[in-house]
C-alpha cells in the first residue's frame, strides 16, 4: 500500500493468503419470491431495486418467480426449484423478502439502507470463491469454499443457483404491468435441495464443482452468472455466499464490532483492506463517528493516520491493517464509527462499510424493529419515543436499530440496559423465534419491556400472518396479551382506563392513519395472565387498546397501536413518560398487578419435585396446559373442582414454564420455574 503522494511503500504479499486470514467479508444475500401478476410486487419490489442499486458489489439477489396468484413465464420455465425453495421458507404470498437466511423476512420494500450495511459490516469465518467456464454451450461452475476460522457445528448445506441478471419483456409477461426482472433464477445446481457441506479444517477449502447446459432458446446467454451460498439447515441463516462477479478485494471486519466503554479507557478495534486481485488496485478510505463532543476516535491505516479521507495504491494479493481507539468520555451514548472503503478503479462498485458501536452509561434503549411500510420505517417516528423520555427527565437514554441492538445482546454488552422501547409501528415481522428469545432472556433476568404498533396482534395470530408456535406463547405468557380483533378507522379514539394506577389519568385523543392510503389497523387486545387493561377504543371497554402487566420479575406494557397515531403530541409524550415512570419505579401499581398474581398462583416457586396449582374455584373439568418458553406443551392435566392440582416436575428441565387454566369460558395462566 502506499498513500498519495507519496512514491514508495512497504509491501506485503503472501501467496495463498485466501485461505490464510482468519475472516472473510460477509455478503448479504436476498431470496425475493415475487410473480409478474402480482399487483402488490409490481409497487413493492422497485423500493427494493432503489437499495440495490446504489449497493453493488456489497450483496446478491435471487428473484425466485412463483406460479401464483397468476401467470408467470418465468415460472413455467423451472417451477419444481422455484416451489422447493417456496416450502423451504414457508412463504404463504408473494411479494416476499427473506434476507440472510433469517435475518429479516417480509415485503422487499421494507429492506432499508441500515439493514444491508449492518449485515454488510459483519464478518463471516468462510469465503465462497466461484468461476465459471464456457466451451459455448456448457458451463462449468467451481465453488471454493475456504474455512478462515472455526465454523459453529450444525448442519450445513451449500447451494448454487444458476441467474439471469436481468430479463426485460417489450410487453408486459404478466397483469401487474412490470416489464423488467432483475436476478431471475434460472436453475439451481445440482437442484434447489443444495449438496452436503462439512467445513475443511481452518486454513483449508472444499471445492464443489458443477456442469449445466445454456439454454440458448430462452436465456440471454451474455448475462447468465452463479451464486452459491452456504446454508445452516437448522437455523437457515446464511453464513456466506459468492458470485462469480464479485469485487476483488474485500474489507474485512475484525471478531469485536460492539464493546461497552467507560469513561477515560480506550477500546481498540481492527479491520483490513484485501487486494485479492492480481494486479495493483486504488482505494479511497473514509472515516466517520457518531459520538458526544467529549468522546474521541483515531484512525490509522497501515499506521497512517486516518481523519476525513486517504488515497491508497495496494499491491496485487495484499493486505494491511486498520486500527481504531475510542476512548469514551463522561457523556453517556451508543455510538457508531464506520470505516468506508471505495474502489477508485471502478466507480460503479459501491462502497464497502464496516460498522462498530460502542455503548456507555445507557439505561433505556429504543429499538426500532426492521423493515417497514411503503415509503416508511419505524425509525421515523423515533423522536415521540425521545419526547416522552425526555418529559421524564432521563439522560441516559439512546436509539437504535434492531440489528444494532441484536448485535450488543449477542456480544452481551448491553447489560447496563434495564429498559427497552420496542418500536415496531407497522413492521412485519414483529415478532420472530429469534428475536422472542432475546426478548425473553432479557425479561428474565428483570429487564422492562414496551412494545407497541399496529397489526401486531394479527401478523402473530391471523392464519395469514407470520407466527409461530413460540411468537404465540410469547405474545400470551409475556406480553399477557390475547388478540380481539383487526382494527380499521372506525377505531379513531384512544382513551385510558380511569381506574388503572399507571395511566389512567391521560387525556383522550383521536387516532390519525399515519401509514398512507387506507392502512390503519389499531389491534384490539385483552389482558390475560397478570395483564390489565389500561386502554380501550372510543372510550369503549369492548374495544381495549392496551395491556400492561408484571409478575415481579419483569414489567410489560404492550400498546395495539403506535404513538404517533395519537393526534395529540402531548398525549402521546405523556404514554411513553408514563411507562418508563413505571419502569423505573416512579409509579407504583404494583399492589393492584400483585393481588392478581396470587390468585391462582402455583407454588413452590421455584418448584423443585413437584408444583401445586390451586383449581378451587375451577369447574369440574376444567384443563390445565403446561408449556416451555417456545410454547410447547409439556403437560395436560383435567383439573375437578375442589382439588388442588399436583404436578411431578421431575421430568421437566431446568428453566421456565408457564400453565394456562381454561374453566367456565375464562383462561387464567401464570408462570413458574423448575430449579434443582
Amino acid at each position: 500500500m502506499r498513500m498519495r503522494p507519496l512514491l514508495f511503500a512497504f509491501v506485503l504479499i503472501m501467496a495463498g493468503f485466501t485461505t490464510s486470514f482468519g475472516q472473510a467479508k460477509k455478503y448479504v444475500i436476498f431470496e425475493h419470491f415475487t410473480n409478474a401478476s402480482c399487483a402488490p410486487c409490481a409497487s413493492a419490489n422497485p423500493y427494493f431495486e432503489a437499495v440495490a442499486a446504489v449497493n453493488k458489489g456489497k450483496f446478491h439477489h435471487i428473484a425466485y418467480h412463483t406460479n401464483w396468484p397468476g401467470t408467470d413465464p418465468m415460472n413455467a420455465h423451472n417451477p419444481t426449484d422455484v416451489q422447493t425453495r417456496v416450502t423451504y421458507y414457508g412463504v404463504t404470498g408473494v411479494p416476499d423478502m427473506e434476507m440472510q437466511g433469517n435475518k429479516y423476512s417480509g415485503s422487499p420494500a421494507g429492506v432499508t439502507q441500515e439493514m444491508l450495511d449492518n449485515v454488510a459490516s459483519e464478518s463471516s469465518p468462510i469465503r465462497l470463491k466461484v468461476t465459471e467456464t464456457s466451451n459455448g454451450t456448457d458451463r462449468t461452475v467451481r465453488v471454493v469454499v475456504y474455512t478462515l476460522a472455526t465454523v459453529p457445528a450444525a448442519t450445513y448445506k451449500i447451494r448454487t443457483a444458476v441467474v439471469e441478471s436481468e430479463i426485460n419483456y417489450v410487453t408486459a409477461p404478466g397483469s401487474n404491468g412490470e416489464k423488467d426482472f432483475p436476478n431471475v433464477m434460472r436453475k439451481m445446481l445440482p437442484t434447489a435441495a443444495g449438496d452436503a457441506y462439512t467445513p475443511a479444517a481452518v486454513g483449508d477449502s472444499v471445492v464443489f464443482t458443477y456442469t449445466y447446459t445454456l439454454n440458448l432458446v430462452t436465456w440471454d446467454t451474455t448475462r447468465i452468472y452463479p451464486v452459491a451460498f452456504v446454508q445452516n439447515e437448522t437455523t437457515k441463516e446464511i453464513l456466506n455466499s459468492g458470485s462469480a462477479l464479485d469485487p476483488a478485494w474485500e474489507l474485512i471486519p475484525g471478531d469485536l464490532s460492539f464493546e461497552e466503554g467507560a469513561s477515560g479507557v480506550p477500546i481498540n478495534f481492527a479491520a483490513k483492506l484485501y487486494n485479492m486481485a492480481k494486479v495493483q488496485g486504488n482505494f479511497r478510505i473514509k472515516f466517520t463517528a457518531t459520538q458526544p463532543v467529549d468522546w474521541t476516535a483515531a484512525l490509522t491505516f497501515d499506521g497512517n493516520p486516518v481523519t476525513d479521507s486517504l488515497d491508497v495504491i495496494m499491491s496485487a494479493d495484499e493486505l494491511n491493517d486498520f486500527a481504531l481507539t475510542v476512548t469514551p468520555g463522561t457523556s453517556v451514548g451508543l455510538t457508531t464509527y464506520y470505516i468506508i472503503v471505495q474502489s477508485l478503479d471502478d466507480a460503479t462498485l459501491a462502497p464497502q462499510v464496516v460498522q462498530y458501536n460502542v455503548v456507555y452509561g445507557i439505561t433505556d434503549l429504543i429499538v426500532h424493529n426492521a423493515g417497514g411500510w411503503t415509503g416508511g420505517a419505524p425509525a421515523d417516528f423515533e423522536q415521540d419515543y425521545v419526547n416522552g423520555l425526555v418529559s421524564a427527565g432521563n439522560t441516559t437514554y439512546a436509539a437504535t436499530s434492531y440489528a444494532v441492538f441484536e448485535k450488543g445482546m449477542a456480544a452481551q454488552k448491553l447489560g447496563g440496559v434495564g429498559h427497552i422501547y420496542f418500536n415496531v409501528a407497522w413492521s412485519f415481522p414483529s415478532f420472530t423465534d429469534d428475536n422472542i428469545l432475546i426478548f425473553q432472556n432479557f425479561m428474565d433476568n428483570g429487564g422492562n419491556l414496551w412494545v407497541a404498533g399496529q397489526d401486531i396482534g394479527w401478523e402473530t395470530w391471523d392464519p395469514s400472518g407470520y407466527g409461530t408456535t413460540a411468537t404465540k406463547a410469547f405474545y400470551t405468557n409475556y406480553l399477557n396479551a390475547s388478540y380481539g380483533a383487526d382494527g380499521s378507522t372506525a377505531n379513531n379514539s384512544v382513551s385510558a382506563n380511569t381506574a388503572d394506577a399507571v395511566f389512567g389519568t391521560v387525556s383522550t385523543s383521536t387516532l390519525v392513519n399515519v401509514y398512507g392510503g387506507s392502512n390503519m389497523y389499531p389491534d384490539q387486545i385483552s389482558p390475560v395472565g397478570n395483564g390489565v387493561n389500561i386502554f380501550n377504543y372510543l372510550n369503549n371497554v369492548a374495544k381495549p387498546a392496551g395491556v400492561r402487566a408484571t409478575d415481579g420479575t419483569y414489567k410489560v406494557v404492550y400498546l395495539g397501536f403506535d404513538p404517533p397515531m395519537v393526534s395529540d403530541v402531548a398525549v402521546r409524550t405523556e404514554i411513553v413518560k408514563l411507562a418508563h415512570d413505571w419502569f423505573h419505579g416512579i409509579i407504583s401499581a404494583d399492589e393492584y398487578t400483585a393481588a392478581m398474581k396470587t390468585l391462582n398462583a402455583a407454588y413452590p416457586n421455584p418448584a423443585n419435585s413437584y408444583l401445586m396449582i390451586p383449581v378451587e374455584n375451577a369447574a369440574v373439568g376444567a384443563q390445565v396446559v403446561v408449556s416451555d418458553i417456545t410454547g410447547k406443551t409439556v403437560f395436560v392435566e383435567s383439573a375437578f373442582s375442589g382439588n388442588n392440582l399436583k404436578i411431578n416436575t421431575n421430568t421437566l428441565n431446568n428453566g421456565n414454564y408457564f400453565y394456562t387454566i381454561t374453566s367456565n369460558g375464562k383462561t387464567t395462566t401464570g408462570k413458574f420455574q423448575v430449579v434443582r
